[in-house]
């Protein structure tokens, strides 16, 4: 396994011991896509990446039928306030694909209001490009067949 795999896997380990505490895991300059979705966008640094995951975070607040897009993006912007918001969150890897240049990770999302004890659960696939031993780049997909296609991959 390559040295960018490796370290996308350590993130999510991190989740699965609950640590969301740490964003040492994002390079400064850090490009944070949300490729279709609730609010499709493009951001830049990290100030950028903690303002969009706390809009999402905001629309699910205030419209609990939505499906709330996330990925290590809540980790920044809900670093202290993750206990207040959920019950429950876990993020699942269902795989992970490295393709030397990008890491790409199907996952299955389950997550429970604290206040409205709603339940929500959902795939999306993050895909991940580093630099200097961090992510400069997260996108995320709705569909993994459009995922591996936009890093050169057939489904």
């Amino acid at each position: 396994m390559g040295a960018n795999l490796e370290f996308v896997r350590s993130i999510y380990a991190a989740h699965e011991r609950g640590d969301y505490g740490s964003a040492e895991w994002a390079h400064p300059d850090i490009e944070y896509v949300v490729v279709g979705g609730l609010t499709p966008g493009r951001w830049n640094g990290r100030a950028a990446m903690a303002s969009a995951a706390r809009e999402l975070f905001s629309a699910w607040e205030e419209h609990p039928d939505a499906t709330v897009h996330r990925g290590p993006a809540a980790l920044v912007a809900r670093m202290s306030e993750i206990d207040n918001v959920w019950e429950e969150l876990r993020v699942e890897p269902q795989e992970f694909i490295d393709t030397d240049e990008f890491v790409v990770v199907p996952i299955r999302a389950l997550v429970r209001g604290r206040g409205s004890g709603v339940g929500v659960e959902f795939d999306e696939v993050h895909v991940y490009r580093l630099r200097d031993g961090k992510i400069i780049e997260l996108r995320e997909y709705r569909e993994k067949a459009e995922a591996l296609k936009a890093v050169g991959l057939e489904e």
